[in-house]
């Protein structure tokens, strides 16, 4: 999502639109996440009455002017197209779906503070068709499958190949997302301390997709297939952690390699690296296996499989998982 330039919150119903959010804020009623969207959105209000199109009527001084059919489509056909954002290079693109998606989302949450109660327009956003997930009744041959490939053998296949050090991370990698379905930002927050003795349970932060949702904490149970694969990628991991000075770090997943941002490797693995490096491995898997017995090919995106595993209903009241090693 592009940055927002720098707003100077001129107009009153701007700044009362903008300590509503920070009461919202303040009071926990929304999650971090969706905290720092709504303020985007008062961001983009802010760049909106700065260049607000001609003809269309204007709304007041009183914040609940701004919700208001004529001022949110007024509003709404700026956002789209890109007027109330910059990219750096004084570019205008219009609004991609996710983003559309978002500032939708925030305008009806603001309506509900602003003016409770009030039916409000607000635009239609088509919601994008999911990628297909693996099948559920397949899901326990993949996982199979994955666990069992213990061999220390390069995998190579598409054109591409894996590491020692690659298959192991992944097949660790995707033994948990298969156990727990993390997601990408969830398996970035993973820690040492996280991992029960024995590797036999996770503590997850999840972090819902729909900003409306709180983080919370869930402690999942791991197969022993998975505790197997992740003491391999422990192993592997002290190795590359070992070298690094000063205190090493307690992220479960690290880089396997140097790259133009970190000169060694070791350091812990963003979301868009785990989602990278997932990718990579899926390509060289499916091709290596393709046509074996019994395999099932691996999405293209971690996204996918995620979405193929049951989650539990609701937040979790678990107690953090004891350390590794207690």
């Amino acid at each position: 999502m592009a940055e927002m330039v720098e707003r100077s919150r001129r107009v009153a119903s701007v700044r009362v639109l903008e300590r509503r959010v920070d009461a919202l804020a303040a009071a926990g009623e929304v999650s971090a996440s969706r905290a720092r969207q709504l303020r985007m959105v008062v961001g983009m209000w802010d760049l909106a009455l700065g260049a607000w199109p001609k003809g269309a009527p204007r709304p007041g001084r009183a914040v609940a002017s701004l919700f208001e059919e004529s001022a949110l489509r007024a509003f709404w056909g700026l956002a789209v197209a890109g007027r109330l954002r910059s990219r750096g290079d004084g570019t205008v693109r219009p609004l991609a779906a996710p983003t559309r998606r978002v500032v939708r989302d925030c305008l009806g949450i603001l309506a509900d503070v602003v003016v409770p109660g009030r039916d409000v327009w607000l635009p239609e956003v088509q919601q994008p068709r999911p990628k297909a997930t693996v099948p559920p009744g397949q899901l326990a041959v993949l996982y199979r499958r994955l666990v069992d490939m213990a061999s220390d053998a390069p995998v190579e296949g598409g054109g591409m190949s894996l590491s020692p050090e690659d298959r192991v991370r992944l097949l660790a990698m995707m033994a948990v997302v298969l156990d727990t379905g993390a997601r990408s930002g969830e398996l970035e927050s993973m820690r040492l301390p996280d991992l029960a003795a024995g590797e036999s349970r996770l503590l997850v932060r999840r972090v819902p997709q729909n900003g409306d949702h709180l983080a919370y904490e869930e402690v999942c149970e791991l197969r022993e297939g998975t505790g197997v694969a992740v003491r391999r990628w422990l192993r592997v991991r002290r190795r590359l952690v070992a070298p690094l000075e000063g205190a090493a770090p307690d992220a479960l997943w690290v880089s396997l390699r140097p790259n133009q941002w970190q000169p060694e490797p070791g350091f812990p693995l963003k979301a868009q690296g785990i989602q990278k490096a997932y990718g990579r491995g899926a390509v060289a898997l499916n091709g290596l296996m393709a046509g074996r017995s019994g395999w099932v090919p691996l999405p293209t995106t971690l996204e996918q499989v995620r979405r193929a595993v049951a989650l539990p209903d609701g937040p979790g009241a678990a107690a953090p998982a004891p350390p590794v090693g207690a």
